[in-house]
């Protein structure tokens, strides 16, 4: 399962194609698994190997999906053999796996430990969230190590990978806390409402 594969990523590696294989037969074969964003087909010299493929899908659970259920599946004339490919790091995360209970305030909680949140977009009820961080360092340390992390229970356990940067669904869901009243007696100008 993805939440307890370090290597799980939205990216899947297509490997074993037919030479001619087209973008058209690929997205055919796997956008009933989920929304595919990208897909980059490499043709290596004819007899230095067969061609192969990066899909790069919306979010984890789409890769998960069409890895599991095509791996092995004939595409073109050849069984395809499937794996992860590598994680694009973005300081914007993908967070499933979240139960029907979790709240905004539980997500801050758990994620800005790893530094500071920009924005997260979630909505309850929803089975998933976009984290917007600061620094690509605190998205990836949140990454590494939210991955399998029990929130809303036991039995619920997240599923975390990188996301599109400057895609926004909900804007401005969750904004760090206000500053304190004492900053109000500052000269206006520096008041809440403004940057400092």
């Amino acid at each position: 399962m993805p939440e307890d594969d370090q290597r799980a990523t939205r990216n899947l590696f297509i490997g074993n194609l037919d030479h001619n294989v087209s973008e058209v037969e690929l997205r055919r074969a796997f956008e009933k698994y989920g929304i595919i964003e990208e897909v980059v087909i490499k043709r290596p010299a004819r007899g230095q190997g067969g061609a192969y493929a990066f899909l790069k899908f919306q979010n984890l659970d789409m890769a998960h999906r069409a890895k599991v259920a095509m791996s092995g599946r004939v595409v073109g004339r050849n069984p395809i053999k499937i794996g992860y490919g590598k994680a694009n790091p973005t300081t914007r995360l993908w967070v499933g796996g979240l139960g029907p209970s979790t709240s905004l305030a539980a997500l801050a909680r758990e994620f800005d430990r790893f530094g500071s949140i920009r924005t997260i977009d979630y909505v309850k009820g929803d089975s998933f969230a976009y984290i917007q961080y600061e620094s690509l360092d605190a998205a990836q340390a949140a990454c590494a190590q939210m991955r399998g992390f029990p929130l809303g229970g036991p039995e619920r356990r997240l599923r975390v990978d990188f996301a599109k940067a400057e895609e926004t669904r909900y804007p401005q869901q969750y904004q760090p806390a206000p500053l304190p009243m004492h900053y109000e007696l500052l000269a206006d100008g520096y008041g809440r409402g403004r940057s400092l």
